[in-house]
């Protein structure tokens, strides 16, 4: 009878483990790190969530956090920028004395910019403490202009007497951060800044302005344009296209402006005090040719904090050598560094740059770089690789370093990415202290990556007495500045690729040519919204082109030139009434278009619905070119603006595009549901599944049934054998008394 008691008991407990119901819509909310803010007023309170971060646990007797932002590069923080920490503060302890006092006998240093503000000593419990920030300290010290908070907590006091001390930094701390705005440097040299910088608080978006009526190749150029930030940036920028008769005063005074054209389309650019005025359908000022690319940037007369950027010439041909020559990432300006006149674009040499196969770390710009301290700590060092090239055979680091001996070298040593990727990892050891030490470590030719390259060095310190004073400068560890890349370059090679038609491919139908010189965007002649959003899948591509130049085509869906046609993979954007090739293409694509009708008819799938007119849906297709099943075509579109815009997110969201498969996609907000008719009937009418919810939810996938109430039909079944192995174990235990005290009557007897 124990034996079996103790069986039940125990299938109950483990029971208990395995039904877990699942977190509730809050708890998972509260999980997610907000999104970055979409604009920030002056003085206005910055809370730590809108930075992507959640609460952070610092335990004794050590630790430290950091948290890094960007500001848009026309601010100038003004006096009265504060960092207000939120904070809960628990100190455990056996000592009478120690926990009736309010104090924990740990201290707070807190940092800005490596700029010491203030050490507190904790109280215990709940409580917001307000720090102002100096204005020496505002400068950024790091290499990528991030500003910079960190926090070290000295619970020294740990070691001396038993006790614990933590302190919880909740989400709900943040900034202050009062600022007027300055006129930005608008050097050509210095893009993607100012219209760009890293993980700002308050991203301001570049507008590309075409004519209102533009040539192909002008929008063509706005393509490449929107593909040039988009490698700059790693597709980070905020990039959109639009006419300039839709250029209204809100958009002038809030974004950064790219004017692409021919100069007599913008007669506003009159205003704009350009190195070389264009005014009254010229450019003025330089000795320009015909054929001449022109690049130039100023601040906006409508926010000086802002920059206008002019990619243009003459004619056709000059405005797509000036985009072009911008996609390099390398421009080469004269007498004045924010101008540029292009002569000729030669993919062969365009913008060519020699960089050394041996670089040291001082060539790069550094000198000796030390990480010291209890835990870990991180060094960060940048290099670059011209777009075009790619590391050959056998790159590899010889890193010189050395480090100090009071640790323990035993728990102590260093790890080493490139790009976020390990390559390497170095355990200290007592034999090679107290010297300069050379190791070479093989980088791994896939993690390099045309253009901004980060070599990280993260440390880790273990200190032979956690309660030593001199840990903040006994444990230590210096990189020295001759160290070295040793980064043979070659070519980009050109892709020989296997078209496999299928949208779990995307995007290498159309990434392999390091130039996506095979990709060419079909768009209507008169919808600046479709142009747009091919603006934003080329920037999507253009993050991951690597290619000295970028040269997409582009094409009106009217006239489709032969060679194009014959020998380009093509993405089609727009709504299938505006595109004449989509009834070329007819029922070669999985699900066709009636004339005259946005709405896909879906004849591939099982079930057929009828939608009305005006119905939000956004269409991804995916099929073999027709006339050269070698070729791929790529149709973005949708029944009305909206769907069209839904379509376009999913070409260029990461956690969209994971989701993408088979041959055809239905795109409801962030709600895919996908198809594959290349084996046969699809299983449902998708967009008749997606409209009636109206989800926001991803692709279901299959799952558990679920009840009525949508509770899963596992976890209800699970639920009721805990109840029925508790109320066993009741009856049990009460058998088990019952049988024991009869027992015990009897020996009495």
């Amino acid at each position: 009878m124990k034996k079996l008691l103790a069986f039940v008991l125990a299938l109950a407990i483990v029971a208990t483990f395995i039904y877990s119901p699942p977190a509730s819509g809050l708890a998972q909310a509260a999980a997610t790190p907000t999104a970055t803010l979409a604009s920030v007023a002056t003085g206005e309170f910055v809370p730590f969530s809108a930075l992507g971060f959640v609460d952070e646990l610092m335990v004794g007797p050590f630790s430290d956090m950091a948290i890094q932002f960007g500001i848009p590069n026309s601010w100038v923080l003004n006096e009265g920028t504060t960092v207000k920490l939120d904070m809960e503060v628990t100190s455990v302890t056996s000592r009478a004395e120690m926990a009736s006092s309010e104090f924990t006998g740990a201290t707070l240093a807190v940092y800005y910019n490596d700029y010491l503000i203030e050490v507190i000593i904790l109280k215990k419990g709940v409580q917001s403490i307000v720090f102002d920030i100096p204005e020496r300290a505002f400068p950024s010290t790091r290499n990528d202009g991030r500003q910079e908070l960190n926090l070290l907590l000295d619970a020294g006091v740990d070691c001396l007497f038993p006790q614990a001390t933590s302190v919880l930094v909740k989400a709900s701390s943040g900034f202050v951060l009062p600022h007027t705005n300055k006129v930005p440097d608008v050097s050509l040299q210095s893009l993607p800044r100012p219209i760009y910088q890293l993980d700002s608080i308050a991203p301001e978006p570049l507008v590309i302005v075409l004519p209102s009526q533009p040539t192909a190749e002008e929008v063509e150029a706005g393509i490449v344009v929107s593909a040039a930030f988009g490698r700059m940036t790693q597709g980070l920028q905020d990039t959109s296209i639009i006419s300039v008769d839709a250029l209204t005063n809100d958009i002038q005074i809030t974004s950064h402006l790219a004017f692409v054209g021919k100069p007599d389309n913008f007669p506003n650019l009159s205003f704009v005090s350009f190195r070389a005025p264009v005014v009254s359908g010229s450019i003025s000022g330089i000795d320009v040719e015909p054929a001449d690319g022109v690049i130039q940037m100023t601040n906006s007369p409508w926010n000086s904090g802002l920059a206008i950027l002019y990619v243009g010439g003459l004619t056709d041909e000059a405005v797509a050598k000036a985009a072009q020559a911008l996609s390099s990432g390398q421009i080469r300006s004269g007498l004045s560094q924010d101008l540029a006149v292009v002569k000729s674009i030669n993919e062969a040499t365009a913008a060519e740059v020699t960089v050394p196969v041996d670089r040291t770390f001082e060539q790069l710009g550094y000198g000796p770089e030390t990480a010291n301290g209890v835990g870990f700590r991180t060094l960060e060092f940048e290099f670059t690789i011209p777009y075009g090239k790619v590391a050959g055979d056998n790159p590899y680091l010889d890193l010189a370093y050395s480090y100090s001996a009071l640790m323990d070298l035993t728990g102590s040593g260093m790890v080493l990415r490139v790009n976020d990727t390990p390559i390497g990892g170095i355990q200290l050891s007592p034999d090679t202290v107290n010297t300069v030490n050379s190791a070479r470590i093989a980088l791994p030719p896939a993690v390099l990556k045309p253009g901004l390259n980060i070599l990280t060095v993260q440390t880790e310190f273990v200190p032979l007495d956690y309660c030593s004073q001199l840990n903040d400068v006994a444990l230590w560890l210096t990189v020295h500045e001759f160290s070295s890349l040793h980064i043979p370059l070659i070519n980009a090679p050109t892709g020989d690729v296997v078209q496999t038609q299928g949208l779990d491919q995307y995007p290498s139908q159309f990434s392999y040519e390091p130039s996506l010189n095979n990709v060419a965007f079909v768009v209507p002649t008169s919808d600046p919204q479709s142009w747009s959003v091919a603006a934003q899948i080329a920037s999507y591509l253009g993050s991951l082109a690597t290619g000295t130049v970028i040269t997409p085509r582009a094409v009106f869906a009217n006239l489709i030139p032969d060679e194009v046609r014959e020998s380009k993979d093509m993405i089609i954007v727009g709504r299938a009434t505006q595109l004449p090739i989509i009834g070329l293409l007819g029922d070669a694509m999985p699900s066709p278009f009636e004339a005259g009708s946005d709405l896909a008819t879906e004849r591939g799938l099982q079930v057929s619905y009828s939608l009305p007119a005006g119905t939000n849906v956004g269409y991804i297709q995916v099929l073999p070119a027709p006339w050269n099943t070698s070729l791929t075509v790529l149709a973005v579109m949708g029944s009305t603006p909206t769907g069209l815009t839904w379509a376009g997110d999913a070409m260029t969201t990461t956690e969209l595009i994971a989701q993408l498969k088979g041959t055809f996609a239905v795109v409801n907000g962030t709600q895919i549901l996908t198809a594959d008719t290349r084996n046969g009937l699809g299983v449902d009418n998708l967009s008749a599944t997606a409209i009636p919810g109206n989800y926001t939810a991803t692709t279901p996938v299959p799952n558990s049934a679920t009840t009525a109430e949508g509770a899963p039909v596992t976890q209800n079944f699970l639920l009721i054998g805990i109840v029925g192995v508790s109320v066993l174990t009741v009856l049990l235990i009460f058998a088990i008394v019952f049988m024991s005290r009869r027992k015990n009557n009897s020996r009495s007897k």
